[in-house]
């Protein structure tokens, strides 16, 4: 049934294991639930306004084969999953691990199911409003996030005093934009070099 799948969702909460594909989408919103008391965003933001953000996000994934709810949550739930494993959730402030647990869940909102290219080549609506930008699906869902966090009945982000608010905006923004694939190789790189330099023998170490 939903409570034994879910409460052995929650003891896989913290690995690479889980897969969201195994449960139903009710389940997925207590997954996201749960990640969210785990990275301490409930230290933050107010648990119940969290809630009715995951479920307003839910409700605003499209049916996509791909860029769906189930996606989101998986994201969501990796993300939590690597930063707890390689110990850098332990160094992030209370608003930076609520950044990247919004980040996470809303990299992807409302996502269209097709790529930039193909949305500027199609000479789309979205296209127009961001201007041909090739990163403005980052941008959309970005724009997307911050719109539902104001939003009337939500109000996410009530508790928060105005630079603490500029703040968590401005890492929620720099970490949906990330995921801008045109940006991977050379992220990936910078990660490789700060590794190497960090390794025994590294320039750092010699």
């Amino acid at each position: 049934g939903g409570a034994a799948a879910w409460a052995v969702a929650r003891a896989g909460l913290g690995g690479l294991d889980f897969c969201a594909l195994q449960h139903g989408a009710d389940d997925l919103v207590l997954v996201a639930a749960a990640v969210s008391s785990e990275m301490g965003v409930d230290e933050v933001l107010n648990p119940c306004q969290v809630r009715r953000f995951i479920l307003s996000v839910r409700a605003r994934m499209l049916d996509n084969a791909y860029h769906n709810w189930a996606h989101v949550v998986d994201v969501t739930q990796t993300t939590y999953s690597l930063a707890k494993q390689s110990g850098v959730l332990e160094r992030l402030t209370r608003r930076q691990r609520a950044a990247l647990f919004l980040a996470s869940l809303c990299h992807d909102l409302e996502h269209p199911g097709v790529n930039a290219a193909f949305l500027v080549r199609s000479n789309s609506s979205m296209a127009a409003l961001y201007k041909q930008d090739p990163a403005l699906l980052e941008k959309h869902h970005s724009i997307r996030a911050f719109e539902l966090m104001a939003c009337s009945d939500i109000n996410l982000l009530e508790n928060l005093a105005g630079p603490e608010k500029l703040e968590l905006y401005s890492l929620v923004r720099d970490l949906i934009m990330a995921t801008d694939m045109s940006r991977h190789a050379a992220y990936l790189s910078a990660v490789r070099q700060r590794a190497a330099a960090a390794a025994p023998g590294g320039p750092r170490s010699a």
